[in-house]
């Protein structure tokens, strides 16, 4: 919940900005990010993308307003591990972008 109060500002580039997290996640994802005045984005983590959000339904637009993204792993309740290379691809999607990348475990 902090985390989204801490980083999330008014506005990037005079939008709304965005808050991303694993579904299922912990529901205080979604109250963090209402509270700091961020639009949800949640991705799906089913067995098609390994029980890990899927980074491929992540296109530009959003990503270019996006101020936070949680990524859990394992993640719960699926148990699933991101390996080296999705974690790189997460860091360097937040890098490109510029947003906050937490990890939670």
């Amino acid at each position: 919940f902090m985390a989204a109060q801490l980083v999330v500002p008014e506005a990037i580039d005079g939008q709304k900005p965005v808050v991303i997290s694993p579904n299922p996640g912990y529901a205080v994802y979604e109250g963090g990010a209402l509270m700091a005045g961020a639009e949800l984005v949640t991705l799906d983590a089913t067995a098609a993308s390994g029980f890990l959000p899927d980074l491929d339904r992540l296109d530009a637009a959003l990503l270019s307003r996006t101020a936070l993204m949680y990524l859990c792993t394992p993640s719960n309740p699926q148990g699933s591990v991101a390996d080296a290379d999705y974690l790189a691809r997460a860091v360097g999607l937040a890098q490109a972008y510029g947003f906050v990348l937490a990890v939670d475990e």
